[in-house]
């Protein structure tokens, strides 16, 4: 479908997009859109818009310019354009190209939800999934809608949108966000999830009515679950102010039997898809002349790579949180580098990534983007360090999980946790540290001199002696620091840190003596922290 350009700025609406460069020809017709990858030409014969998240940096904007002007190219949309080169700028203007600043608090989820569904194809089944199967989801919907007598979205059990009835414009806005964006909103399943109504959703075949505070609008919600073979698959939510009754119910329920085949259908498929994934990352990080067949196969042959690790900081949180994050993640990561891949491995998220012409700078920028708008969990990221051939992708894995590991087994991080961002580079100190203290652990060294003489003196007299010196330590002799740490005067800390040194016979002054100590006690939190 062609739209004029002018025509679809109207659709987006004047606070999307900022033209900070060129002039807009409102009939211009724009026939596609584009996602600018660093690592292949821009090739298009047909007027298109050319979306680049994660584009950073005045060296890689200058390229990305420079590149668009050769082309069919009749609008680029960037997040920010303020550090392009003036001579890049005005070459992709005198070519008619006009250059667009994504606006802050507009995300790049929803420009290009909100531009493919200008051009007629947004959120089309296959836009979705491929097959037979997402096709009758969507025909299905519509079947259902007509049953109940209500706009209708089916979701899965991470609440994203499998599909929906074509009569949303029925609903309310809340209920508008959500298809367009194609995921629940995390503020909504937060209440949901506290407020109990996911336990009964998916807890029996019946309709669960969910009043407006539980959806962010202003019609309630009928919901059922989708239940196929022994195996909960998602829900079906009907956006709709009829109240309870047995007409509803009876429709919803039929409605479900009608969907759940198809439903479980569509998560076969997308389990051997995301099975052919993780092999290609297993194989890539296998390194190797296995890593460069991989990498031959994705059509790479030359190429800077980085392993990025991504973990949760929360304890206990590994499993359903992960894997949702991991769904998001790929499609995030291939927005920028579609030739990356990106699996969970033992309940942590990699993403083996072909760096190209825009290097660290631009996958740094992709990555934090994640981490700082996922927020099922607050992740760690770490990016391990770069290699230049396939072959020795694992030493960028090493590098990335050696300082994964230091970070997680730190004794002094944010809380509450915090989304964070790291080089493996920057890291080195503390994954030095942690080596030393697994090799002490290894060869079974215990507690000796000061710190075991604290410690039976705790033991026997109930005090607090090792916490003080280990919060002493942890705060780098700050005693202002430590004693807020333990939610103690000042003064009073100064008093137990004296009875540190005289119980445990030990000047605090010496340098090495405080080096042994922290050792051991990262040796005595390695024994009691679980991996």
């Amino acid at each position: 479908m062609t739209v004029a350009l002018g025509k679809m700025l109207d659709e987006l609406g004047p606070v999307a997009l900022e033209l900070i460069a060129g002039r807009i020809v409102a009939s211009a017709p724009v026939v596609d859109v584009l996602y600018y990858d660093p690592l292949e030409p821009i090739t298009t014969t047909e007027s298109a818009i050319l979306l680049c998240p994660g584009v950073a940096g005045t060296e890689a904007l200058g390229e990305l310019l420079t590149e668009a002007s050769l082309s069919s190219v009749v609008a680029v949309i960037v997040r920010s354009a303020v550090t392009a080169p003036r001579d890049a700028v005005r070459l992709a203007v005198e070519r008619g190209i006009a250059v667009f600043e994504l606006a802050d608090g507009y995300t790049w989820r929803h420009l290009i939800v909100s531009v493919h569904q200008i051009l007629g194809d947004a959120l089309t089944p296959d836009r979705i999934t491929s097959g037979p199967a997402a096709e009758d989801l969507f025909a299905l919907a519509n079947a259902v809608a007509q049953m109940v007598g209500a706009p209708v979205t089916i979701e899965d059990l991470g609440s994203k949108i499998l599909a929906f009835s074509d009569d949303q414009n029925r609903a309310d806005e809340a209920r508008k966000a959500t298809v367009l964006a194609r995921q629940v909103s995390q503020h909504n399943t937060d209440f949901l999830r506290s407020e109990g109504f996911f336990t009964r959703i998916y807890g029996r075949d019946e309709v669960v009515h969910v009043p407006t505070e539980g959806v962010g609008g202003t019609i309630p919600r009928a919901v059922v679950r989708l239940h196929h073979q022994g195996r909960t698959l998602g829900s079906i939510w009907a956006a709709t102010a009829a109240g309870p009754s047995t007409d509803l119910h009876e429709a919803l329920l039929q409605g479900a039997a009608m969907v759940a085949p198809r439903v479980a259908e569509l998560a076969a498929g997308e389990r051997a898809a995301q099975a052919g994934t993780a092999a290609q990352v297993l194989g890539l990080m296998r390194g190797g002349p296995t890593a460069r067949e991989e990498a031959f196969k994705l059509g790479i042959t030359r190429s800077r790579w980085v392993v990025v690790a991504i973990a949760s900081q929360e304890p206990g949180a590994m499993d359903t949180a992960m894997r949702e994050a991991a769904l998001v993640f790929g499609s995030h990561i291939r927005g920028t580098f579609p030739k990356a891949r990106s699996a969970l491995v033992d309940g942590h998220l990699y993403a083996v990534v072909p760096l190209g012409k825009n290097g660290d700078v631009t996958v740094a920028a992709t990555i934090k983007i994640f981490v700082k708008t996922w927020s099922a969990q607050a992740l760690l990221a770490v990016i391990g360090d770069s290699v230049g051939d396939a072959a020795d992708i694992p030493d960028s894995r090493r590098s990335a999980d050696q300082a994964l590991r230091a970070l997680l087994l730190q004794p002094v991080r944010p809380r509450p946790a915090v989304p964070m961002l790291l080089l493996a580079a920057e890291l080195q100190d503390a994954v030095l540290l942690q080596r030393l203290t697994d090799l002490m652990a290894a060869e079974h060294v215990q507690p000796m001199g000061p710190l075991e003489r604290l410690i039976r003196y705790d033991t026997h007299h109930d005090t607090d002696l090792v916490a003080t010196l280990r919060a002493w330590l942890d705060a780098f002799g700050d005693v202002s620091a430590a004693a807020v740490s333990l939610h103690v005067h000042a003064n009073t800390f100064r008093y137990r840190l004296r009875r540190v040194a005289e119980i445990g016979e030990v000047d605090l002054g010496n340098s090495e003596s405080r080096f042994s100590l922290m050792l051991q006690l990262r040796i005595l939190q390695h024994s009691s922290t679980p991996e």
